[in-house]
């Protein structure tokens, strides 16, 4: 049994509790001895073992919280043993299929009868990647499916459940108003266990790295395809200034005379002097 308490308001942080308890199996009352904190809450768990389980559900714990210096005001409950009860998860014994459906047995916690008990069914397909919860009321081995030893085992069949992928299963219980007050608290899950087909990891990850190589190829391509087609769509127009200067410069080239050929031919008539010709 567990019992969680949370300080008082001018409680000093380190105050040292006292928790007792007593039933009708006991013979005196006995102190809790595993006290230990939980974030703010501070808690104690003790064994039940001693308790008949002929007359479990007419048993009740009383149990009372103290410190130890006696400056605060005890803190005294009775707990019926059939309210707030948190099963142990259950054990998976086995797991087949059976023209496409999965066969799921387990068994139940100790102590606990499968009319008092509800149960949650997971599985995880991990090639649909899908996570699906399966809540079942009540699950009795009728089935010729079923096969072993059944006593004390719990049966349950799920339909459509693919087989070439790998299906991982666990399983909850929580109490029922069947047999107890209130049906809030489930257990842990319970170990899994897989069947089915593991995916090729190989291939995945070999598929992982070609797609990203083939892309990089494929746009390197397409990137030098539209460079070509730029070209025949809009090819290149020539440099006319390059065009005009070789012009010209041919022009210029066939009208150049040498300056040695040049001369200049000046008369001077007047005053009976007269020069034929000069050149330079």
């Amino acid at each position: 049994m567990k019992c969680t308490w949370l300080p008082g308001r001018n409680t000093s942080p380190d105050t040292n509790y006292t928790l007792s308890y007593w039933h009708r199996s006991l013979g005196k009352t006995l102190q809790c001895e595993n006290i230990y904190r939980e974030g703010q809450h501070i808690a104690c768990s003790f064994d039940l073992t001693k308790v008949k389980d002929s007359s479990f559900e007419q048993h009740s714990v009383q149990v009372m919280v103290k410190d130890n210096a006696g400056k605060i005001r005890p803190s005294y409950n009775i707990v019926p043993l059939t309210s707030h009860v948190k099963p142990d998860p259950p054990h998976i014994k086995n797991l087949s299929f059976q023209n496409g459906d999965l066969y799921v047995q387990w068994k139940n916690p100790q102590n606990f009868q499968s009319k008092c008990l509800s149960y949650e069914v997971e599985v995880n397909n991990s090639h649909a990647e899908t996570h699906d919860i399966f809540y079942v009321e009540e699950a009795k081995c009728q089935n010729t499916e079923f096969k072993g030893n059944l006593e004390g085992t719990i049966c349950f069949m799920i339909p459509g459940i693919r087989s070439d992928a790998l299906n991982t299963v666990r399983i909850r219980v929580k109490t029922n108003k069947l047999c107890y007050e209130d049906d809030k608290l489930w257990s842990n899950w319970s170990q899994a266990m897989s069947i089915g087909k593991k995916a090729n990891l190989t291939f995945y990850i070999t598929t992982l790295l070609i797609i990203p190589v083939i892309v990089a190829a494929a746009v390197i391509v397409l990137l030098l395809y539209l460079k070509r087609l730029k070209i025949i769509i809009f090819p290149p127009i020539p440099d006319p200034g390059k065009i005009f200067k070789e012009m010209f410069g041919d022009q210029n080239d066939d009208t150049l005379v040498s300056s040695d050929s040049v001369g200049c031919k000046i008369d001077f008539l007047r005053g009976g002097y007269g020069i034929k010709n000069f050149f330079w």
